[in-house]
């Protein structure tokens, strides 16, 4: 190989299409929005036919005291102490949200396996040919 050329490769990388550069993010937001309702709608079900849910993440949550004296906190606080069950909702979501994570990463490892980019890249070196056949020890 002479120092001054470059190196042909058998494939050119392909710059990433613009649409799928904020598809990630907007999955993310996807993912928390169905784990919340998700959780909402399990929990209140769970309620309504006696699942055996925690009674601490029960009933409504009741902020500080000293958080009330904030006027740019109240409207806030006025929406946490208006919902029942916020704490059950939030713990299911948070658990919701991870079991979805996970799954949407192993769907993506095992299409990114099958139609991704090849295993070895430019600059790997080739896998090693082997000698097939039986061997024998020599004495």
């Amino acid at each position: 190989m002479m120092y001054g050329k470059r190196p042909t490769y058998l494939y050119k990388e392909r710059p990433t299409h613009p649409i799928w550069r904020g598809f990630g993010c907007l999955l993310l937001l996807l993912l928390v929005v169905i784990s919340y309702a998700a959780s909402d709608l399990l929990i209140n079900y769970g309620v309504k036919h006696r699942w055996a849910i925690p009674p601490s993440l029960l009933g409504r949550m009741r902020p500080p005291a000293f958080l009330w004296k904030s006027v740019a906190l109240r409207p806030l606080l006025n929406f946490i102490y208006g919902q029942t069950n916020l704490a059950a909702k939030l713990a299911l979501a948070v658990l919701l949200f991870f079991l979805l994570f996970g799954l949407v990463s192993l769907i993506y490892a095992i299409l990114y396996r099958i139609m991704g980019a090849p295993k070895y890249g430019p600059t790997d070196a080739p896998p090693m040919k082997r000698k097939s056949g039986r061997r024998t020890k020599a004495r």
